[in-house]
């Protein structure tokens, strides 16, 4: 269940960075400085790939960047979502295992092996102090040590980042997507935020992801919708129109999904009722229920297992 409501998060953010904009945004402002600062960004393309091994995709959802660098070599930025539910003090044995896969990949396809730079993404509510690998290592003799395979990570830790700080993020879209993220699973600090959050928005409402910030926010179960929307109703008015148009339509799609949740859970109560009387065959128990046999069929092995 964590990963599945994980996923919600995962996706968000993805969606948010499939905007090339809003993606040299955001690694302008999280690279370390000297790093982005050699990145040519007019050259950053999405790459339809992944380093994720089965065991790996458990702990992260993965987005991959190519770009150029001043020297007209390629590179690979990898931005890893981290979805567990909980710490994982050895989260770098787990990157290192990332960047094996991605390495020996590009061998396989028989290209020149490109620079990966590993981005851990964390938006959490407990106190994550990422470690570094040789760390781990410290006790042992440093003419031992210096067989480690040494690398760094770019830590983005939503939970240490401050308020302050995102709201002097230059892009508003930006900084309203990291700010909704940030206090996703703070009540008190989302309400309070949301006017703010939405107001961020007015300059960019033609652009998609607008609609992908709205949809997240109003699928948070800790949302106070009298406050929403009376946050809505000071806003300007073409603003105020597009959040309510998007906040009525999932609104009666929660609706009807609760609906046909209901009218599904009628007839499998049906389906068992006529199953265990064991006197209509599965074809008859079908036509009476306007299900398909193969569902059927599927529930009277859950029955005969019980």
């Amino acid at each position: 269940m964590a990963g599945r409501i994980n996923n919600i998060h995962d996706k968000f953010i993805k969606q948010i960075l499939a905007d090339k904009d809003l993606a040299i945004s955001f690694l302008r402002e999280y690279l370390p400085s000297g790093i982005a600062d050699t990145i040519n960004f007019e050259t950053l393309t999405s790459q339809n790939t992944s380093y994720l091994s089965r065991e790996l995709r458990s702990s992260f959802s993965d987005m991959v960047w190519e770009a150029e660098i001043a020297s007209g070599q390629k590179l690979h930025i990898c931005l890893l979502l981290e979805h567990k539910s909980h710490i994982f003090p050895y989260v770098v044995f787990q990157i290192l295992e990332y960047l094996a896969i991605g390495y020996r990949n590009q061998i396989s396809e028989k290209r020149s092996p490109q620079l990966i730079i590993p981005i851990l993404y964390y938006h959490g509510k407990q106190r994550w102090k990422l470690r570094s690998f040789e760390t781990y290592f410290a006790k042992f003799p440093e003419i031992l040590r210096r067989y480690l395979p040494i690398y760094e990570t770019v830590f983005v830790n939503l939970e240490q980042i401050s308020e302050e700080q995102i709201q002097n993020l230059k892009n508003g879209l930006l900084r309203s997507a990291i700010m909704t993220q940030k206090y996703y699973f703070d009540p008190e600090a989302l309400n309070r935020s949301i006017s703010r959050i939405l107001g961020d928005l007015n300059p960019y409402l033609e652009s998609g992801p607008v609609d992908t910030i709205f949809v997240y926010i109003l699928q948070n179960s800790y949302l106070d919708h009298q406050h929403f929307k009376k946050s809505v109703e000071v806003l300007p008015s073409k603003l105020n129109t597009r959040i309510m148009s998007i906040y009525e339509e999932l609104i009666q799609e929660g609706i009807e999904k609760g609906i046909e949740k209901g009218i599904e859970k009628g007839k499998i109560e049906v389906i068992s009722r006529l199953l265990n009387t064991g006197k209509f065959s599965i074809e008859e128990i079908a036509a009476f229920t306007g299900v398909s046999e193969k569902f059927i069929k599927d529930k009277h092995q859950d029955y005969e297992h019980l």
